[in-house]
């Protein structure tokens, strides 16, 4: 069994080879023999390993021991057989799954095809930021307006900037594999001030901004 993507796995077994196929959505073409672990949703060709290959245009193919009719080129149904004898599986379901045998006069080979689902979507954290926001108050404490207030002034460029540089990370993420991004605020609790009553002090507290980066799978 061979594949145009050698970054598939085969495995040697002392009777027959085992193709399982590594990254999802991608098409792998193979011999029939052995067997074939697939994502759903990929496409797949098998042709059969007839020689000499001029012998290929007489190739019989069946699933489960069903004859598989060739395709004609007015209609091209999603498992088809192509003039040239080879099997061609489009969007691959798991009721694709089975035994598949072609058949060129004396010569028979089968391709036990399993079909798995696509990977879970898993969260990645790619990008974590933490600004520190320093603001004045006097005491007692300033009102929750003028807290606000305060620290919309003092974060803004520092927001601005983290957006900023964000948008562009998304999009160049988005033009080579899309994602989903989730952002996270948490906001941390003021510090004690640094002065007693009557005079001008100085409150600190953190503004985290989390972002979760997902693959998304579909």
């Amino acid at each position: 069994m061979k594949t145009v993507d050698d970054t598939e796995v085969i495995t040697n077994y002392p009777d027959e080879q085992v193709f399982v196929q590594k990254y999802p959505n991608r098409r792998v073409t193979l011999k029939a023999s052995g067997q074939a672990i697939l994502f759903k949703g990929s496409n797949a060709k098998f042709h059969c390993p007839v020689f000499p290959a001029s012998n290929s245009s007489r190739v019989l193919w069946f699933k489960n021991q069903t004859r598989m009719p060739p395709s004609t080129t007015s209609n091209w149904p999603r498992v088809s057989v192509s003039g040239k004898g080879a099997l061609r599986i489009h969007k691959i379901t798991f009721s694709d799954a089975g035994t598949y045998t072609c058949l060129a006069g004396a010569f028979r080979s089968d391709v036990i095809v399993q079909v798995k689902p696509l990977p879970t979507r898993q969260p990645e954290m790619l990008y974590s930021d933490t600004s520190s926001i320093t603001s004045l108050s006097t005491t007692p404490a300033p009102s929750v307006e003028n807290q606000s207030r305060k620290l919309n002034r003092s974060a803004l460029p520092q927001v601005r900037h983290f957006l900023v540089n964000m948008r562009h990370f998304a999009e160049e993420r988005v033009k080579s594999d899309p994602v989903v991004l989730e952002y996270d605020w948490i906001v941390g609790v003021w510090s004690p001030c640094s002065h007693s009553c009557g005079e001008t002090g100085i409150q600190v507290r953190t503004i985290d901004c989390r972002v979760r980066v997902f693959k998304n799978a579909t």
